[in-house]
């Protein structure tokens, strides 16, 4: 299958003081990867509160938005020639 990871980016604060991760703005980046690039497992201090699922789902969200997709149920996606197609979820291969 496909495997798309999103890369943290940069991360910067936006509140003073320790925030525990609360008031942090991460951008992250979609890359096409293949299995050969999971041969390890790096932990990091925010492994754990970065896959919430929360935090996955605005992750995803901010991604589509900065792409220019909708990612509203029910939604199109808007090709590059400004065509128009219908969004499809799950599945697929």
């Amino acid at each position: 299958g496909r495997i798309i990871p999103f890369v943290k980016t940069s991360e910067s604060k936006m509140c003073g003081g320790a925030c525990l991760g609360i008031g942090r703005k991460r951008e992250y980046t979609p890359m096409w990867s293949n299995n050969d690039d999971f041969t390890e497992i790096v932990i990091s201090p925010s492994m754990a509160l970065d896959h919430f699922p929360d935090r996955v789902c605005l992750t995803i969200e901010g991604v589509a938005k900065e792409w220019g997709i909708d990612c509203r149920p029910g939604s199109k996606l808007q090709g590059e020639g400004g065509e128009r197609r219908d969004v499809e979820v799950g599945g697929g291969g």
